[in-house]
């Protein structure tokens, strides 16, 4: 009997994170991250999205042809790299039968926290550049289950999120520390995107797939040309 499993995948933070999980166990039958800084990002087949997915499944004794749900992080975070997911999923679908499922990283990031013991309320930022932060806050009231969001996503400076550690708040975040070296690091692991998406049941179709990017556009339209007289 084919074994049909969930594809997750996360490349919104310096780590590229892949998980492949039975959908109707939720086991998970194989992961891998790997640093972005150590493995850069190429259109190489030896460090492309395609190598690092198709090594997954090799090592799984499984085939594309297994997969029946491709869950995405969307960010925030790398637009790059989360362009890169959504672009592989959108392609995939076109050959495949596939379901698409989509999690927020701050959702994804708000899980692992929890999954690691975290409880009560927490907040989760993740880097806007400019010196700006998204800010979501959350509450777990028990481990494995999914957090409540408190408030909404804000990008926010720097100067306003200082009196979170100053009142001892539980505060985690992807590659940020230098900026709040009392941070928590966390990093989303595509096994908890993957695990959301089974929870939530929720899917996506391919067209409607695009990064969280939650700031106004900074461009103004150019006026039309003028014709002038001869």
């Amino acid at each position: 009997m084919s074994v049909k499993t969930l594809l997750a995948l996360d490349f919104s933070t310096s780590f590229r994170t892949v998980a492949l999980m039975e959908i109707g166990t939720r086991k998970l039958l194989a992961c891998s991250s790997k640093s972005t800084v150590s493995v850069p990002t190429s259109t190489s087949e030896a460090e492309g999205i395609h190598f690092i997915i198709n090594e997954l499944l090799k090592n799984a004794g499984l085939t594309q042809e297994n997969v029946q749900v491709l869950s995405l992080g969307i960010g925030p975070g790398s637009y790059t790299g989360v362009r890169s997911t959504i672009a592989l999923a959108q392609g995939w679908s076109l050959s495949a039968n596939i379901k698409l499922a989509a999690v927020s990283t701050l959702d994804a990031l708000s899980f692992r926290a929890n999954r690691l013991g975290w409880s009560g309320r927490y907040h989760i930022l993740v880097d806007a550049q400019r010196d700006e932060y998204y800010h979501a806050a959350y509450n777990a009231a028990d481990t494995f289950t999914l957090p409540c969001t408190l408030e909404p996503v804000q990008i926010r400076t720097r100067e306003s999120l200082l009196p979170l550690f100053n009142k001892n708040e539980k505060v985690g975040g992807p590659d940020i520390s230098e900026s709040f070296p009392d941070i928590h690091p966390l990093y989303p692991q595509a096994e908890d995107i993957g695990l959301i998406s089974l929870l939530q049941n929720k899917f996506i179709q391919p067209e409607n797939l695009s990064p969280i990017y939650l700031r106004p556009p900074q461009f103004v339209k150019a006026k039309p040309y003028r014709t002038l007289p001869l």
